[in-house]
């Protein structure tokens, strides 16, 4: 727990932006592209990965 914070702490220190980012997450507020209510949100595919598949990196 405490490598996690001092990770956020060097991320925020990093850049000025990342550290109203990273405050505006720790108190909830929604950033200007997630306006979206959680019933209005895109879905994920529930699909089972065929065996040739590649995992995802998003």
């Amino acid at each position: 727990m405490e490598a996690a914070y001092w990770m956020i702490i060097g991320i925020a220190s990093a850049e000025p932006d990342n550290a109203l980012k990273l405050q505006a997450l720790a108190i909830g507020e929604r950033g200007p592209g997630d306006d979206l209510d959680d019933e209005e949100r895109p879905k994920r595919s529930k699909r089972k990965a065929a065996p040739g598949d590649l995992p995802s990196r998003s």
